[in-house]
């Protein structure tokens, strides 16, 4: 039997708390905590964050709990091996990403221009570790990135172009996201039911063939479900509110995913609320974890452990600017230090 789901259908016909709901539900279990209002009858998540708080549970943790506990209403508090960063854990895992949703769906809902950039700033971890910086046009015809080996600022922009090339040459394609205003039309017409939406992104050839960072996985694989949900969560800012709302559901329907009892650090070593699916792959258990924000319950990063594979990221920063090679609230770089280059390839297929 998969109580899991049980428990997931039972609640499906219950609306999501929004952001307001969840806030004010958290101001009142704190102040119970802190014994700032009279505790007329002592509740199981006030009971279970007062034990948190004794116990020097991290703050961080703290604040997942309490939005948990609103959610969900009942937490569950397991004593681990007493550690001062032991944290207790939240009742299921769909009390996590409901709220998580909740977040999301409050998000406000503008599109960019089509010669706005879609910037991120993320750090991550492979053979070796560094930050990378890129803007996404979001018409999708160019992509712009700092010459790393340059002295001074130098934008370099590949022009990707429309689609359509001429006879003999193909525009290089990329995977979703690669064009965030094509992407957000195509997430925009998913549709939200959560099973029904893990069945389109497995259906529809253009979210199917979205890549992992481990060898090509069988397309109905909750394997492949997962990693393929946590690669859309990392364009969310592309995608329509309620949509990025209906991702974040549709994990809880994924066979074996679990939220794990601790915290993990992403790749700039901060503890978030984690998120994991096990899968087998050339002989190989790998762990691929999605990590949230502990507040906000926004994607914060991923990692992925396990045989050869071992790769770890974190979101530094996501915004929409108006120039190539701009930071948020930065200077515009110079015209002289932007540097355009077409990207075509000879196909005498195309």
């Amino acid at each position: 039997m998969d109580e899991l789901t049980k428990l997931r259908d039972f609640r499906a016909d219950t609306a999501a708390l929004d952001a307001e709901q969840l806030d004010a539900g958290a101001r009142r279990l704190t102040e119970q905590i802190r014994g700032t209002t009279p505790a007329r009858r002592r509740t199981a998540a006030g009971d279970v964050l007062r034990f948190a708080v004794a116990t020097g549970v991290r703050r961080a943790c703290l604040a997942g709990l309490t939005a948990a506990a609103v959610t969900a209403g009942v937490l569950v508090a397991l004593p681990g091996s007493g550690a001062r960063d032991e944290p207790a854990r939240t009742l299921t895992i769909a009390d996590v990403l409901d709220s998580a949703a909740a977040h999301a769906a409050a998000a406000p809902a503008k599109e960019p221009s089509a010669h706005q950039w879609l910037f991120s700033r993320e750090y991550g971890c492979m053979a070796t570790c560094g930050t990378q910086e890129e803007w996404y046009r979001y018409d999708g015809n160019q992509k712009a990135f700092r010459d790393p080996m340059a002295k001074g600022v130098r934008v370099l922009v590949n022009d990707f172009g429309p689609r359509v090339a001429p006879a003999g040459l193909c525009k290089i394609v990329e995977d979703a996201g690669a064009r965030p205003q094509e992407t957000r039309a195509r997430l925009a017409a998913l549709p939200t039911e959560p099973r029904a939406l893990l069945e389109a992104l497995r259906e529809d050839p253009y979210f199917a063939a979205v890549s992992t960072k481990i060898d090509k996985l069988p397309a109905s694989s909750p394997a492949a479900a997962f990693d393929r949900v946590v690669v859309l969560l990392s364009l969310t800012e592309t995608a329509p509110p309620r949509t990025a709302a209906a991702l974040y559901r549709a994990i809880s329907y994924i066979p074996g995913v679990h939220l794990l009892p601790r915290p993990v650090k992403d790749a700039a070593g901060r503890p978030g609320l984690a998120v994991e699916s096990t899968q087998r792959a050339a002989g190989h258990d790998i762990r691929s974890t999605l990590i949230l924000d502990p507040k906000t319950y926004a994607y914060r990063g991923l990692r992925v452990e396990g045989g050869p594979w071992k790769y770890s990221s974190a979101r530094l920063g996501v915004a929409v600017v108006d120039h190539p090679g701009q930071r948020p609230g930065g200077p515009v770089p110079p015209p002289s230090s932007i540097t355009v280059r077409p990207f075509t390839i000879k196909d005498p297929s195309c």
